[in-house]
């Protein structure tokens, strides 16, 4: 799912406001051409992020999903795939491939690992 509202953007250098492409989704345009942060950017244009690319399948037997204290490690048996971690809030906290990585509180955790989703709950 794409961001439909700007989220809140650091302020940059005029350098960056004139040489940086930003790519936003379909249909947001407008909404990023006036929110503030965004504003400043001289070049902005819409993106459709579907490509026809398809993330790789994984079976449940391919994922092992472990956590030791505030530790989680996602092990795909070495397929490529995309492993992304989401507090029960539903913030992204991880965004990245397999591997061990440290979440920033105790609670559950939402972990998807291509087409495989496991709730994790970190003590």
């Amino acid at each position: 799912m794409c961001c439909q509202i700007p989220p809140l953007s650091d302020e940059w250098t005029d350098s960056i406001y004139e040489s940086t492409i930003v790519y936003v989704p379909c249909g947001t345009l407008d909404a990023y051409k006036s929110a503030e942060g965004w504003k400043e950017f001289r070049n902005i244009r819409e993106w459709d992020a579907t490509t026809g690319v398809e993330m790789p399948t994984i079976s449940d037997d391919d994922v092992t999903v472990e956590a030791d204290g505030r530790q989680i490690t996602v092990k795909t048996d070495g397929r490529n795939v995309r492993v992304r971690v989401y507090s029960a809030g539903g913030s992204m906290v991880y965004d990245g491939g397999e591997g061990t990585f440290s979440v920033p509180a105790q609670g559950l955790y939402i972990v998807r690992a291509g087409n495989h989703t496991e709730k994790l709950l970190v003590k």
